[in-house]
Parts: C-alpha cells; sequence; structure tokens
C-alpha cells in the first residue's frame, strides 16, 4: 500500500503543469508505451479514448472523451505524438478516466480483450488464442490486443448504415 500512495504521489506532482519536471511514473508510462508502440507498430496513427469511470463528484453523469475527435472530424496520433501526451493522460486518469490508445489502420482491426487476470491470459493462450500482445496495465490486471485482417467482402455492405437506411424508411411511412 506504501507503494502505491508513493507511486500516486508522484503523479499527482504532474498537477503542476507541463513546466513540472517529469515524475518517475509518467517516464515509467513513457518507457512503457514505447515497448507498445514498438509491438504495435510505432509508424501506426493512433485513437485515444478516455473513458470515464463513473459519476462526477455531484453524481452527474460523465461521457467519454475522444481527444482528436471534434465534430465529424477526427485525427489519429503518430506513436511520438502519443508519448507527448502522456502526462495529460496522466492527469486524466488520476480524475477517473481510464485511457485506451487504439491503432487505427485500413488494413486491420485491433480489438483489445481488457481486465484479464494471469490465470485467464494463460488459458487464452491454452486454448489456441494467439494475441498480438499482452501486457500489464495494473498489478494482476492485463489487457490482450488481437489484430485482425478486415476481410469482410464489400458486397455484404455496411451493417449500421443498412440498418439506418430501414429505419429511414420506416419513418418516412
Amino acid at each position: 500500500a506504501v507503494q502505491e500512495w508513493a507511486a500516486l504521489a508522484q503523479d499527482i506532482a504532474i498537477l503542476g503543469g507541463d513546466d513540472v519536471a517529469k515524475t518517475a511514473a509518467v517516464q515509467a508510462k513513457e518507457r512503457a508505451w514505447a515497448r507498445q508502440a514498438e509491438v504495435l507498430g510505432e509508424h501506426m496513427r493512433y485513437r485515444i479514448t478516455c473513458i470515464p469511470r463513473g459519476p462526477d463528484k455531484d453524481g452527474r453523469e460523465r461521457f467519454p472523451w475522444i481527444p482528436g475527435k471534434r465534430g465529424e472530424t477526427e485525427i489519429f496520433y503518430s506513436s511520438d505524438e502519443v508519448r507527448e501526451m502522456i502526462p495529460m493522460l496522466s492527469r486524466k486518469n488520476l480524475e477517473g478516466h481510464d485511457i485506451y490508445i487504439t491503432p487505427i489502420t485500413e488494413r486491420y482491426i485491433h480489438v483489445m480483450i481488457d481486465d484479464l487476470s494471469p490465470a485467464a491470459v494463460k488459458k487464452m493462450k491454452a486454448d489456441g488464442l494467439s494475441p498480438t500482445a499482452v501486457w500489464e496495465t495494473s498489478k494482476g490486471n492485463h489487457q490482450a490486443i488481437f489484430r485482425l485482417e478486415r476481410t469482410v467482402p464489400n458486397h455484404y455492405g455496411d451493417p449500421i448504415k443498412e440498418t439506418e437506411s430501414r429505419a429511414g424508411a420506416e419513418l418516412v411511412r
């Protein structure tokens, strides 16, 4: 428990702004990101999503925040840009957000399975599943990333667009 409080105290030091020296915790997160980016592909683009873990202190619902999303436009970040955002993402995490960094490509879909115990990771592998990467996100808690080729033929169409079209046709009737 003392180590966890010490790590939290280090993280809180980053709340002072960009002029504060990087804490050991932020430096450790940057090193972890460098390893993850190397596995996922350093030259890839990434979406960042911040998901609140519950309501705000006044009990109001909080909503996900995607830093690159502006209306209908979304920008994706390079691995270096993500690394530069780690102090800000650490602050968001301290404010009660889970942070997800998703590789975005036209060729692959990346699926993440979160909150896995070491036993679940071992069983997954014993069952023949081969994740692209597995990493520990906190003590005893892992994420597995699967990289799947986009192989759905275009002639099947986009099920969401088809559903929206059917719903729109029903409204016009």
